[in-house]
């Protein structure tokens, strides 16, 4: 086991796109798969997680002919850096949802503390009240800018 990992977060420290799982995640199972049990809700969670997403951050990666640099893979409202943290803490759009759903403690001075938080939050409540929001912002993205 002591091996799989070792090799496990030597894979994830090479790699170029997981650079916010890093920041959040360790090695063993993760408490959200059983407090969120509405799959929608839980899918998109894991999808934020994972970095499977549309942001800006990951989709820029499969731009074609080449890749969109990353420092360039911006938000087409507010010209700020598209990623997770940004879905979550920061998009002005998401603002009322996020009222409803994420405690201000984590949005009103937005920082990685805080992202950092939000994201390994034991709280089953905080757990499915993130699932929904992260739900919801990401299909008012999809409509918004996807359509």
């Amino acid at each position: 086991k002591d091996h799989f990992i070792q090799s496990w977060n030597g894979e994830l420290n090479e790699s170029t796109r997981a650079d916010t799982y890093r920041l959040f995640s360790d090695f063993g199972f993760k408490n959200y798969l059983d407090a969120v049990n509405i799959f929608k809700f839980r899918y998109e969670l894991t999808r934020l997680r994972t970095s499977s997403h549309r942001l800006k951050i990951e989709s820029g990666r499969w731009h074609k002919p080449l890749p969109i640099p990353r420092n360039d893979r911006k938000c087409e409202h507010c010209h700020k850096l598209e990623d997770a943290f940004y879905l979550l803490l920061e998009y002005p759009l998401y603002n009322t949802i996020r009222k409803q759903y994420v405690k201000p403690f984590y949005w009103k001075r937005p920082n990685i503390l805080n992202f950092i938080s939000l994201l390994n939050t034991q709280n089953r409540q905080e757990l499915l009240n993130l699932s929904v929001y992260v739900y919801k912002s990401v299909a008012l993205r999809n409509e918004h800018f996807l359509s």
